[in-house]
């Protein structure tokens, strides 16, 4: 059975692309790494089932995804299809391209991001200067990560009708500035 276009469908109900830049803690100091996913959620047994049968049939189709189990609570179940691998969000966007309705643009600046940072491969870390003899890339490494933000603050904004979308940092570029400016105070 094709179910591209229930997925679709779904994802465009009850999808959602995820787009964050945090700091990691690694051996020889801090990095700022961006963290990127695909989420469908439901609520229901018969969601998890329905879940769990689409990531079988994304399986198939060589995208890494796993169902998982949010919530401890007795009275509300939140069962989430989740997307993070870089080679699995491409195929799953160009799976979902051109399906959607709600969410096309969304996903066209979700699918650029994952393609950019594919590009960047491992050249994605920054490291403190006492640490690491790159330090001199942080610039360049800046304007990369804020070129990541731009392009999603902008597809979040569109999302959101012309209403900025707001984080606990504001977007995702201010949320960057914080954290650059906490772990790399000297630039």
């Amino acid at each position: 059975m094709d179910y591209s276009s229930y997925l679709a469908g779904l994802f465009d109900g009850e999808g959602s692309f995820i787009v964050t830049v945090s700091l990691k803690k690694r051996r020889k100091g801090w990095s700022i790494v961006i963290y990127q996913w695909a989420d469908i959620g439901l609520t229901t047994e018969d969601g998890k089932k329905l879940l769990e049968e689409l990531a079988e049939w994304l399986r198939v189709r060589e995208i890494h995804c796993w169902v998982k189990h949010d919530g401890n609570s007795t009275n509300y179940k939140n069962y989430t299809l989740r997307v993070s691998n870089i080679l699995s969000l491409i195929k799953f966007c160009q799976l979902l391209n051109g399906e959607l309705r709600l969410k096309q643009r969304l996903l066209e600046n979700f699918e650029l991001i994952t393609r950019l940072r594919q590009e960047r491969g491992s050249g994605l870390w920054v490291w403190s200067k006492k640490h690491h003899p790159r330090y001199k890339d942080n610039q360049l490494a800046y304007e990369w990560f804020e070129q990541i933000a731009i392009i999603w603050d902008y597809a979040r904004e569109y999302e959101y009708r012309g209403r900025p979308w707001k984080g606990k940092y504001g977007d995702l570029r201010e949320k960057l500035q914080v954290i650059w400016r906490r772990k790399f105070p000297e630039d």
